[in-house]
């Protein structure tokens, strides 16, 4: 399992941090915090909460420590010093709406079928598109590269099962 925690809103929307085992703090303190919210972001705490990866579990743990609270994105608060379990694409966010962050959790051995069977479809598709031409037509194609058909092609293979 691999856990990350994605920036939805707020300084770090759009970015994404890979969280282990280890508790990754997220506040305004630069010297408590691993990842560290401007100083004027003021609805949160110098270490406003805990986020690590339970593999026991293959679960979030997400534990607030602030003053202002750390809710889930319906609105409920987290219990100060209670550490809760997230699951994927939970969200919550830090003291006000304005700093969202969601997790993501992925499973590394579903991953890794996915792009197997990806894998096999295109070469399937592959042979079939090759097949029938001469040796020089293969040659000369695969020299400029995948044709716009076949990268058409697996585009929609790719849309198709995943």
């Amino acid at each position: 399992m691999r856990l990350k925690l994605h920036g939805v809103s707020g300084p770090y929307a759009g970015e994404t941090f890979e969280i282990g085992e280890e508790p990754i703090i997220i506040g305004r303190n630069p010297s408590a915090a691993h990842i560290v919210l401007p100083i004027n972001a003021l609805a949160v705490s110098g270490k406003h909460v805990a986020v690590w990866l339970d593999k026991k579990r293959n679960v979030c743990m997400v534990e607030d420590f602030s003053t202002n609270g750390t809710f889930k994105v319906s609105g409920e608060r987290i219990p100060k010093d209670q550490p809760i379990a997230f699951s994927e694409g939970e969200r919550f966010y830090l003291g006000n709406v304005n700093c969202v962050f969601e997790v993501q959790i992925e499973d590394l051995w579903a991953t890794i079928e996915k792009e197997k069977v990806v894998q096999t479809v295109v070469k399937e598709r592959q042979d079939e598109f090759y097949d029938g031409m001469s040796n020089a037509s293969i040659v000369s194609s695969r020299y400029r590269g995948l044709t716009g058909q076949f990268r058409r092609f697996v585009a929609r293979i790719i849309d198709r099962f995943f």
